[in-house]
């Protein structure tokens, strides 16, 4: 959920992809700004740079986390893998300049349904305990 709420804000600091079509006043939600520009040099703001390496870290943390300090549950492959193709899709579309893009994916679509998947545990739990 703090993740989540990292990626929106930089998503709303980002000019390119805030400033308004001639067209429509879509913003972020207009998905040819998350192409504009590309391929180019990159040129996206530190923020974005640094909610980069802060996901990094973090998918980087948690195999660390699952594989060395964790004991081993029944979803041990299913994690690993996880954030092993969370690290390469990170650092491909770091290295290939697709970080707008790949900002709203963290954003949207990997960060987004934790909110309603943490939710659920605490849910599950409470019931579980009752």
């Amino acid at each position: 959920p703090v993740s989540m709420l990292l990626g929106i804000y930089v998503l709303s600091e980002e000019e390119d992809l805030v400033r308004a079509n001639s067209n429509y006043e879509l913003g972020v939600l207009d998905s040819a700004s998350w192409w504009h520009g590309w391929p180019a040099i990159r040129q996206d703001s530190l923020t974005v740079d640094n909610f980069y390496l802060i996901q990094l870290a973090f998918n980087l943390q948690c195999l660390i986390q699952i594989v060395l300090i964790e004991s081993r549950k029944k979803d041990f492959v299913q994690m690993v893998s996880h954030h092993v193709i969370t690290i390469l899709l990170i650092w491909t579309s770091y290295y290939i300049g697709l970080m707008r893009i790949g900002l709203v994916i963290i954003t949207v679509v990997a960060d987004g349904p934790d909110l309603f998947l943490y939710w659920a545990k605490v849910c599950c739990v409470q019931v579980l305990a009752v």
